[in-house]
């Protein structure tokens, strides 16, 4: 396995708590901090921009949204790092927050919420408590913990906790909120003591936590506390959505993990569902649809998928194998006898690996020839595997029947569609696999162009060849061929033509079947 070779450890341990579940409400509870909410933002941009943070709410917009962090997300962040700037601004919101709170918001309890807080208080009978944040989060990971305090025979009733985050106003956010977190507390003076938390990433948005009693004539005491999770040294997010399919994880590190909820930098979405489960160093889950993540101190001991097809895993935003790597290539002379040579070339740079790539063991061999963007060597039993900064490349087998490929975590195929060698042409349909790529060039051993009404969409291909050929890549699956003409066209997958007898294509040298780089 894969170590992150970093010694730091954890300076404020990161304490797993008790990752409580219980039934959430199919319907939004987050419409009683709506208002207050967006009276916060309107004042936001008006406290924010004459302290130099010129992006405003609109940074806090592009933070909120976990996509490849922009120029105005970053100078949002960057901005209220400051420690001056930070403590000025949060000192005019709450100004801001005082007089909003004048116009009524205090008829429903409403409380100025402070990352670092820690407040106690007591929801009478069926009324509502609610806090909320005069300004958004700045931190990566905040983690929000309410304890049900001791003491008093009337503390007892059932009551309903729902966490809320409100991002900036803009295209396609809903107002109303979005329910992040919903738990509710059995009647009873049993459950005194009891503690529940979740650590959240909602940077550049504003929280708020509402307590509802809902038993007639008895209290619920609380303490709510609102941290920041520090001492991280990475993320992980294992992302089911990804792909198809469904598979188990194993996740240990060095000095502790646990587990988050919310937005990350490469677009994808986490949650907690009660297949995870988390013991201090080490966690278990499963994930199909959904993602899950986790903050990490120290280094990443052990980081298994029961199926790699079934999951992508990204560390501190980057595929995991190597950071900053566009691609990754396994090349698996295992799953046949004999071996072949392959060739790569025509992509980005490439970096051979020795270890663990992709759930693979791979190695490298004393007469494997790497240069620049093209790579040449042979597997027998074994595996050999690369790591591609920039474009994707091309790969040949010299037998294609000896060893399989997988690009990205998934098998990769090579499709040539040929018309070159009968008049009148065909149509042509192309099916299968997670994503087709048209290429133009060399593959395969054959010069493939791209035409103007050739059409390539997720994992289909529509087009027509006449005296020339077409050429595809296929990642995933192995892909279906049909044309409306089949006497035409001869039909090439892996270098090996389809409808004959499929024979190993060692009459032309491997190098000889490319032209000149």
């Amino acid at each position: 396995m894969q170590k992150w070779n970093r010694t730091k450890y954890l300076g404020l341990a990161l304490v797993m708590g008790l990752f409580a579940s219980s039934p959430v409400m199919a319907a939004n509870n987050c419409t009683t901090g709506a208002k207050a909410a967006a009276q916060i933002w309107n004042k936001y941009d008006k406290v924010i921009k004459p302290l130099g943070c010129a992006v405003g709410a609109a940074g806090a917009a592009a933070l909120s949204g976990g996509v490849a962090l922009p120029a105005s997300a970053s100078a949002f962040a960057s901005c209220l790092k400051t420690a001056n700037t930070a403590d000025k601004a949060t000192k005019g919101m709450i100004e801001a927050w005082n007089d909003l709170n004048k116009n009524g918001w205090g008829t429903i309890g409403d409380r100025d919420l402070r990352v670092g807080g820690s407040y106690e208080g007591a929801v009478p009978s069926v009324a509502t408590r609610m806090w909320i944040m005069s300004a958004p989060v700045t931190d990566r990971f905040v983690r929000v913990r309410i304890t049900k305090r001791e003491g008093g025979w009337n503390n007892a009733a059932s009551t309903r906790v729902t966490v809320c985050a409100f991002p900036p106003k803009g295209p396609g956010v809903d107002e109303s909120g979005e329910e992040i977190w919903s738990y509710e507390f059995d009647s009873g003076k049993d459950n005194q003591g009891k503690e529940i938390e979740r650590v959240f990433a909602v940077p550049g948005t504003v929280l708020t936590v509402a307590f509802k009693g809902k038993s007639v004539g008895k209290n619920f005491k609380y303490r709510l506390d609102l941290e920041r999770v520090g001492g991280v040294d990475h993320d992980v997010v294992i992302a089911g959505e990804a792909r198809s399919g469904t598979t188990n994880y194993e996740l240990e590190a060095s000095g502790g993990l646990v587990q988050v909820q919310g937005n990350f930098l490469n677009g994808y979405k986490a949650t907690i569902d009660d297949r995870d489960r988390v013991n201090s160093h080490k966690a278990w889950g499963r994930v199909s649809s959904g993602n899950d993540a986790f903050a990490i101190a120290g280094d990443i001991e052990r980081l298994e998928l029961e199926d790699e097809t079934a999951a992508r895993v990204f560390v501190d935003g980057e595929p995991w194998g190597e950071k900053g790597a566009d691609h990754t290539i396994v090349i698996d002379g295992s799953v046949a006898d004999g071996g072949s040579d392959y060739l790569i070339h025509g992509g980005g740079d490439l970096q051979q690996v020795s270890g663990e790539l992709d759930g693979h063991d791979v190695t490298i061999q004393s007469d494997d020839n790497v240069s620049g963007n093209r790579a040449e060597g042979h597997v027998g039993a074994g595996k050999d595997g690369f790591v591609v900064f920039g474009d994707r490349p091309r790969i040949m087998l010299d037998d294609p029947s000896a060893a399989s490929i997988e690009m990205d975590g998934r098998s990769y195929h090579t499709v040539v569609i040929d018309g070159s060698a009968d008049s009148g042409g065909t149509d042509y349909t192309l099916e299968g696999g997670d994503q087709v790529i048209q290429v133009e060039g060399s593959l395969a051993g054959h010069e493939v162009t791209i035409q103007s009404d050739d059409s390539v969409s997720g994992n289909r291909a529509e087009g027509h060849v006449g005296a020339g050929k077409d050429g595809f890549i296929v990642l995933g699956g192995r892909p279906n061929v049909t044309l409306s003409a089949p006497e035409n066209a001869a039909i090439y997958i892996d270098n090996r033509r389809q409808g004959i007898e499929l024979e190993k294509l060692d009459s032309i040298p491997l190098e000889d079947r490319l032209d000149p780089m």
